[in-house]
């Protein structure tokens, strides 16, 4: 997404945040923003608000040690978010023999419930932590 359209969905969100609880005010000054012919949620919006928010190299070298020292029974990892930051972290786990559980809280299978597919992660943590005992 361009700056220009990066910058027109920004607003158009901020604008409803901003009327949140006001839904004839909403609705009178929301119009969908001009995002050009092309756009792709996860690459154009979130890549881009996630540009530069990369956790502080002090945090990260923090958790690495943490994980190395096998001081985290289990590794609980949003697989929706895949970075430099998050592949290494999770490889790390992986040399150190510890579980990984990857979760996701918008990724419903079309063949579940909202209350089985919580629990089935719920019960893949379960699974991992028990492998720790």
């Amino acid at each position: 997404m361009t700056g220009v359209a990066h910058r027109a969905y920004r607003e158009a969100r901020d604008l409803l945040l901003e009327s949140y609880g006001d839904h004839d005010a909403a609705a009178a000054r929301f119009a969908w923003p001009e995002l050009g012919e092309y756009f792709n949620w996860a690459v154009d919006w979130f890549d881009a608000v996630a540009e530069g928010n990369d956790p502080p190299a002090a945090a990260v070298v923090e958790f690495q040690n943490q994980v190395t020292n096998r001081q985290i029974k289990v590794l609980v990892y949003n697989n929706q978010t895949v970075t430099a930051v998050t592949t290494h972290i999770k490889q790390l786990a992986e040399s150190n023999k510890i579980p990984l559980v990857g979760v996701s809280e918008t990724l419903q299978p079309l063949t579940a419930t909202f209350q089985d597919w919580q629990l089935s992660q719920l019960r893949q943590l379960e699974t991992a932590l028990s492998l720790q005992s």
